[in-house]
């Protein structure tokens, strides 16, 4: 269900950027070049189940950029591909975390606290977590591995890498939530690392 919802939403901001009749062409490329193993069938076969999910869930961004590629600019396609993948990435976020409350956060016990945040990380198989602090005003945790900057550089896209870094940003920061997101640096951008912190705004 997920996933069909996410597939509408990019159609439907496709089609608003690109036209119904360039829409439909894009589609049918993403599909074709999909059936014949694009955009990873040059590398090895995926190592484990969360290699092969992440490849799963990042593929159709690689070849949305690739198909506006052939009619656009690099800035132009990136400028679309942005606004997809950030509202695809806040639907995603949405309903694997679903709403962040201050009271409930607040009422549970360090155990509960701690299984609520692993049983979300664990929807996020393109990342290696190192968790730090806990506690009902402040999460913090380091991503030391991600594979979608490492996926996008193997396929010579590593400019479409960063975009996936502005969901959770958008996602964290938004008015409603008592939280906020502070996060110095990225691995898409060249780090080492991804540190996280979320905390909150009182």
């Amino acid at each position: 269900g997920l996933q069909l919802k996410t597939t509408l939403l990019g159609v439907k901001k496709l089609i608003h950027h690109v036209g119904l009749s360039r829409a439909l062409r894009i589609g049918a490329e993403i599909s074709t070049q999909q059936a014949l193993g694009a955009p990873f069938k040059s590398l090895p076969p995926p190592e484990s189940k969360r290699e092969k999910l992440s490849r799963t869930q990042i593929a159709p961004a690689i070849l949305l950029y690739r198909a506006l590629r052939k009619y656009y600019s690099q800035d132009e396609a990136l400028s679309i591909c942005r606004e997809i993948i950030v509202e695809g990435t806040l639907l995603f976020l949405s309903k694997a975390i679903g709403p962040i409350e201050e009271a409930t956060i607040k009422n549970m016990n360090e155990n509960e606290r701690a299984g609520w945040v692993t049983r979300v990380a664990d929807q996020f198989f393109n990342a290696s977590i190192k968790w730090h602090t806990i506690s009902e005003k402040s999460i913090s945790f380091t991503v030391t591995k991600c594979r979608f900057p490492s996926l996008c550089a193997e396929v010579e896209v590593p400019e479409l890498a960063p975009l996936f870094c502005e969901g959770d940003q958008h996602f964290f920061n938004q008015p409603e939530h008592f939280i906020q997101l502070q996060r110095s640096h990225t691995i898409a951008e060249g780090a080492h690392n991804c540190p996280f912190t979320l905390s909150s705004k009182s």
